[in-house]
Order: structure tokens, then sequence, then C-alpha cells
């Protein structure tokens, strides 16, 4: 139970960074968005009601650009505040597990001679 839970928390950590790397693309894409957009205005003649819809696109993608930074501006925020610490202790708590454990098979030394492991009661004891 314990080394799930270690592997639990290696997860939501290597989540982070796969969400980290989907905003960023995210971000990349609303620039090009952006840029396009722009290109049109440069390029295009139009009447306040056009120039209208126009501006009001530009600020929607603005906003969803913003709102996609602010929430990458968290990740790594969380990210820093975790990652070295944890990824140290996770190591730390790895050797600590492995060195309690039988190293042939996983059970701990004095279970060896036992019908059954702690994942065989686990729902027995949450229940």
């Amino acid at each position: 139970m314990a080394s799930r839970r270690v592997r639990e928390i290696e997860s939501v950590l290597n989540g982070i960074e796969d969400d980290l790397n989907k905003l960023s693309k995210a971000v990349s894409n609303y620039d090009k968005e952006i840029n396009n957009l722009y290109h049109k205005l440069e390029v295009s003649k139009f009447n306040a009601c056009e120039g209208y819809y126009f501006s009001k696109q530009l600020q929607g993608l603005l906003q969803k650009r913003r709102l996609v930074k602010t929430e990458m501006k968290r990740l790594r925020i969380l990210s820093k505040s975790l990652g070295k610490s944890i990824t140290d202790r996770i190591e730390n708590v790895q050797k600590q597990l492995h060195k309690h454990l039988h190293e042939d098979n996983g059970v701990m030394a004095y279970q060896v001679n036992f019908d059954m492991s702690f994942n065989d009661i686990e729902s027995e004891v949450f229940h």
C-alpha cells in the first residue's frame, strides 16, 4: 500500500508537468491565432461594425491566453514548491521501503511463509 501511495504521488507530479506542457502548447496556439488576427487587421478594410467584431474576437483570444498563462503560473508555483523537495523525499521513502522488503520477491522477511499479502486483505481493513 505504501508503494502504491508513492507511485500516486509520483503520478501527480508527472501530471503537473504534463499539464504545464499542454498549457504551454495552448499559449502557443493562442499566439498563432492572435498573430493571424493581427495580420487580418493589417491588410483588411472594414467598417465600424466589422472592426467591433475584430476587436471582440481579439479580446476573446487575449483573455483566453491570459487565463492559460495565469494557470501556468499557478502550476509552476506548485511544481517549484513540491518538485525538488518531494522528489528527494520520494527517493528517500523508496529506499527505506525497499530496505524493509526482502529483495527476491517483495515480501517482508518475516512474511516469507505467509499464504497472503496485505493486498489480499486491504479491502477488509479499509471497509
